[in-house]
């Protein structure tokens, strides 16, 4: 019983814990602007992104990616080939910095999907002898009883 009460007690330590580090991390976030998703800097160059991206996309897609400048550049250009996005012209250097500064590479997130560790089961063991019984064409050598019960002429019935 005390053994129940100690993890019980523990299990709610490890939530408050945890409870705590979120509220951390939010009082240090940057505020996000509620209508478009996006992330909001002192220059107002969100305006601008919101401006050219927000046309077709949601700010909430752009917080879903994490590209260095080169590879929000291959984004626009992409677009810019497929998908019929206008020329940014002397913005595109302001939008670039602003991706790359508030949805870039984060060193301290894992960029990596993690996987479960495998399950701890016996491998399925294949017996040999059973598959080439089924896969046998000769059926008097994989079932002699068949023979004895089956009737071959009209005569034994």
């Amino acid at each position: 019983m005390l053994a129940i009460a100690l993890r019980f007690t523990l299990a709610s330590l490890a939530m408050v814990g945890i409870s705590l580090a979120c509220v951390a991390d939010e009082s240090n976030s940057v505020p996000i602007d509620s209508k478009s998703g996006l992330k909001v800097d002192e220059n107002e160059i969100w305006k601008l992104v919101n401006a050219h991206c927000g046309s077709c996309h949601s700010g909430r897609l752009l917080a879903q990616h994490s590209l260095d400048r080169s590879g929000w550049l291959e984004t626009i250009r992409r677009m810019q080939s497929d998908e019929n996005l206008w020329d940014l012209g002397d913005s595109e250097a302001q939008i670039l910095d602003y991706l790359s500064e508030n949805y870039g590479r984060n060193e301290s997130r894992s960029d990596k999907r993690v996987r479960r560790a495998p399950l701890d089961q016996q491998p399925i063991e294949h017996d040999e002898d059973v598959e080439k019984d089924e896969v046998s064409t000769d059926r008097s050598d994989s079932n002699p009883q068949a023979e004895e019960t089956t009737p071959t002429t009209s005569d034994e019935l």
